[in-house]
């Protein structure tokens, strides 16, 4: 369920405990989404707890994340709210930040410890090899934020860095250079034949569209 940016017009259905929530939780849940510290504190202060949700297992977080929030992230990471809670659909906070292009928001789930899910890093780094292509650096810069590698190649060896280079985005290839990733300068940038060299350590999975069809 997409999540609606005006939240005058969304509607807090039944929990994940099938209870409509009460109105303190429906308040809890508008005022993360708006921005509102001062509400959230009110809120807070009855006893409400941070990680309450709505219908599709969003909480105050995922809401905040997922509009940007960044005043409202900081406060409810720090009042303890849990970084880690996987809405109905799987997504974690840092999965909505990412998703929404909030690059600030981002920084702070991954000061605080967030990670990407295996899931949502094999869909990322798709997309991150889709925004070398279109030049798009503003969401490259959120996605590397997010700790996803411009390295990480498809099926065909192909990283988003390779990409750039390849279609004359040199921008985007020079902003890729200067991430701090630790690129292997002893050969062709993005090679297979490297091996594991100049990459992160985990193996990626194979994208599953090829990014030239996007």
């Amino acid at each position: 369920v997409a999540f609606v940016s005006s939240v005058s017009s969304y509607t807090f259905a039944a929990n994940r405990d099938n209870h409509s929530p009460s109105k303190l939780i429906y308040n809890l849940l508008d005022a993360a989404a708006r921005g509102d510290v001062s509400q959230l504190e009110m809120i807070l202060s009855t006893g409400v707890k941070t990680d309450e949700c709505d219908h599709s297992g969003r909480t105050a977080l995922h809401l905040a994340c997922a509009e940007g929030r960044v005043e409202v992230v900081q406060y409810l990471l720090k009042y303890g709210s849990a970084f880690d809670v996987r809405d109905k659909c799987g997504r974690e906070p840092l999965h909505e930040a990412v998703q929404n292009g909030h690059a600030h928001v981002v920084s702070v789930l991954v000061e605080a410890g967030a990670v990407l899910s295996p899931e949502a890093r094999a869909d990322y780094e798709e997309k991150m090899r889709r925004y070398a292509y279109d030049g798009n650096i503003t969401g490259l810069r959120c996605l590397i934020r997010g700790g996803i590698s411009p390295l990480s190649q498809d099926y065909l060896g192909m990283s988003a860095l390779r990409i750039a280079g390849y279609s004359g985005n040199h921008e985007v290839e020079q902003y890729l250079l200067t991430t701090g990733f630790d690129l292997d300068r002893s050969g062709q940038i993005g090679d297979p034949s490297a091996g594991t060299k100049g990459r992160i350590s985990n193996n990626t999975p194979p994208c599953r569209t090829d990014w030239r069809n996007k």
